[in-house]
């Protein structure tokens, strides 16, 4: 559980890395790409608010793909 405690002894956190390298073929069929999508947008959101950069790495093509068309078309 995180506290206000907690947050103030991490104001130095400049970036935050999300590795989606284990992410195989199998797991990206049963994903809702449309809810996958809505809830990086809003992770990455809140996360910008607070002054944190995300950084995503590690994505199959064809899910990045999905997604990003999701997002930005």
């Amino acid at each position: 559980m995180c506290t206000n405690n907690d947050i103030g002894e991490h104001r130095e956190v400049e970036k935050a890395v999300f590795d989606f390298s284990a992410v195989s073929l199998e797991d990206v069929e049963a994903f809702d790409y449309n809810e996958l999508a809505i809830s990086t947008s809003r992770l990455n959101s809140s996360l910008r608010l607070m002054g944190v950069r995300p950084i995503y790495g590690g994505f199959i093509q064809d899910l990045f793909a999905r997604m990003f068309m999701l997002v930005f078309m």
